[in-house]
């Protein structure tokens, strides 16, 4: 098995390799080595690269049951035929009703009140919803562009009947694949904030994949909440310690938006004073009390850095 995988990753191009063994759920199988087994994962990733050779119409093969892509975004039937989901200009793929997309979004809402079933005209329009969005994120700043591209492989979309408006999330489990409710409800601003609020989520448990940020994290006090200075709720440590980075990366994100005039400053205005009115309520590391040192201390220190950036910036007399 070992020897037969060696030979497939070995024959891969680059955009093979992107597509199967980048992907949310190949990684998620090569991380967790205590949840799935080196033959399991070994045969996935061979699967998932057979599986890319037909969808691009560089193989022919007809499986035994249906087989999806490792992006969630195309199938190979049991004729044989290959069944895609729209496709925009960009390496991000969009999944519309995978089977994980299906345990994706399950875990995610109320039983009953999500549905994947998406006619062709909503998911064309989605798409190029995202497109648009992922456009005006890089014409506002090289590093949002950036964010972007490493860190956002696939998005699950989904219809909730069971909240009104837009729900959105990521997990440690599947980096580099957000979940978006919908999606077609959402208005330019709000697409570009949640393409910024969950790439940086992804970044977080990616850079946890080589350093953990809370240090004996199963050692914390069962009481461990925060106050969030932004929304004045209380949020786990963990929550709060993640809410810092991603409102400072939706501060640089609506800073760049009114310089580059992506979208109407005065839209974006209101989002970059909510953004910033959590760094102005004292220490956000001292909020943490006596469960700081629970903080790793690069991290600790990033916390007290980003507060600064935006406290020190040149646009806060006009966010105040």
């Amino acid at each position: 098995m070992g020897v037969a995988l060696a030979q497939a990753l070995e024959a891969c191009d680059e955009e093979v390799f992107r597509r199967a063994v980048l992907a949310p759920e190949t990684t998620r199988r090569v991380l967790n080595p205590s949840h799935f087994n080196d033959e399991h994962t070994a045969a996935y990733i061979r699967l998932a690269i057979q599986t890319e050779y037909v969808v691009a119409g560089r193989q022919k093969w007809v499986p035994k049951t249906q087989v999806w892509s490792a992006l969630g975004d195309a199938a190979v039937t049991t004729s044989g035929a290959v069944r895609l989901f729209p496709r925009i200009d960009s390496p991000i793929a969009l999944d519309f009703g995978s089977p994980s997309a299906a345990i994706s979004v399950g875990n995610a809402a109320a039983p009953g009140t999500v549905t994947l079933a998406f006619t062709s005209t909503l998911m064309e329009e989605i798409g190029g919803k995202l497109k648009t969005a992922v456009g005006r994120l890089a014409r506002a700043s090289p590093s949002l562009k950036d964010l972007v591209d490493s860190s956002l492989f696939a998005v699950v979309f989904s219809v909730d009947q069971s909240v009104q408006g837009l729900s959105s999330g990521s997990t440690p489990s599947h980096i580099g694949r957000m979940r978006f409710s919908n999606a077609q409800m959402a208005n330019d601003y709000q697409f570009v904030e949640i393409i910024t609020h969950e790439c940086t989520h992804n970044v977080i448990h990616m850079l946890e994949t080589e350093e953990q940020w809370i240090d004996r994290e199963d050692q914390l006090p069962a009481h461990n909440s925060v106050v969030s200075p932004w929304s004045g709720r209380s949020l786990s440590f963990r929550k709060y310690l993640e809410a810092n980075f991603v409102w400072y990366g939706l501060y640089h994100l609506w800073k760049r938006i009114i310089e580059t005039e992506t979208l109407p400053p005065e839209g974006a205005l209101p989002y970059l004073r909510e953004a910033a009115k959590g760094f102005h309520c004292g220490s956000n590391l001292d909020r943490l009390g006596d469960k700081a040192h629970f903080l790793n201390p690069k991290v600790q220190s990033m916390l007290t850095e980003i507060q600064t950036l935006v406290l020190t910036d040149a646009l806060e007399p006009f966010v105040a």
